[in-house]
């Protein structure tokens, strides 16, 4: 055989290996609804885990980018468990690195940065929106959005819906890409 045909086929099966192995897109990753785990401490404390999904989109004229986390594995909305959200404006995927989570009662004064990301957290007894924090993002491809978070968050519980009470919630996800857009929707 000449030697610059084994030379082309080491150099074509390498690089179709290469490429084949290489990539965000790992099969060990999300698998098919993702996942999280959090923790909450503050005037609550809990450990949370569940599935995780991402989408950017426009529904009726408004684009935004979300991550949601929740326990329940549909994304039913008759039954959504324990959810985090986190939303910024314009439907780009953020990309790997640092994100501010900012603070989501100054957006009403200020408008939404479209840099920041905003978050929200519910389950039957609490309600929870961000205050100040970061998301760092370690994975950021069109079927995989992974990496970590910490936040502070300020909201109610069902027993005092008249005072205001502090937590910080922390975690990580790697989400899979999913379609909002009929979910977003039955909200209307």
């Amino acid at each position: 055989m000449n030697r610059n045909l084994i030379y082309f086929l080491i150099v074509v099966i390498s690089t179709i290996l290469f490429i084949g192995c290489s990539d965000d897109d790992d099969p060990m990753g999300p698998g098919n609804q993702g996942s999280f785990s959090i923790s909450i401490s503050g005037a609550i404390s809990k450990n949370i885990t569940g599935f995780a999904w991402f989408w950017g989109g426009t529904v009726e004229g408004e684009s935004g980018f979300v991550l949601w986390l929740s326990t329940d594995d549909d994304m039913d909305m008759g039954n959504t468990g324990e959810s985090l959200w986190f939303a910024r404006e314009g439907t780009a995927r953020p990309g790997t690195g640092s994100h501010i989570i900012g603070n989501y009662d100054e957006s009403y004064e200020e408008g939404w940065n479209p840099q920041h990301f905003f978050a929200w957290y519910s389950d039957d007894t609490h309600y929870f929106w961000s205050n100040s924090g970061s998301m760092n993002v370690t994975t950021s491809s069109s079927n995989r959005f992974a990496g970590n978070f910490q936040f502070s968050a300020i909201g109610y519980t069902s027993n005092d819906w008249e005072n205001e009470v502090e937590v910080t919630i922390s975690g990580e996800f790697d989400a899979v890409g999913g379609d909002f857009s009929g979910f977003v929707k039955a909200f209307e």
